[in-house]
């Protein structure tokens, strides 16, 4: 049982850590065996008339190399730079707003910010006491 949750946990930690590049990878590989089946049968299809079809052949083979090295370069975008969420472009949103109000009024945002401080108080204090401060002064008042 200990070893099943051993390698459930070291699947989800790799899935994690490498989606991008295993969805990738089966994406590229799907797509390139679809475009061999789709070209292996248009081979089939031009070789009842040779002779017409001679220089379609050629460029067909041309597509198919060009399709191949194109989906290969979409294949290293997507793995360099993912597509962006809806939560990343919302959040970059949020950060450029509250960056352009900072640089806009640096000081009306920090005065508002002190008068607003629910630990300005604590902030003025010459020193703070925990928990133990007061089990020691009780034990210290029970003595006396």
């Amino acid at each position: 049982m200990f070893q099943q949750m051993v390698r459930l946990t070291l699947a989800a930690t790799i899935w994690r850590k490498y989606r991008n590049y295993i969805v990738g990878i089966l994406s590229l590989v799907a797509f390139w065996l679809l475009l061999n089946f789709i070209h292996q049968d248009y081979l089939s299809y031009a070789q009842l008339d040779v002779e017409a079809n001679q220089s379609i052949i050629a460029y067909s083979y041309v597509l198919k190399w060009g399709l191949i090295l194109l989906s290969a370069g979409v294949f290293i975008r997507y793995v360099k730079k993912p597509l962006s969420s809806d939560k990343n472009k919302t959040l970059q949103r949020e950060m450029e707003k509250s960056h352009k109000i900072n640089k806009e009024s640096p000081v009306s945002a920090s005065s508002e910010t002190l008068e607003n401080d629910p630990f300005a108080n604590i902030r003025t204090k010459k020193s703070l006491r925990s928990e133990a401060d007061f089990v020691l002064e009780k034990g210290a008042d029970k003595k006396k």
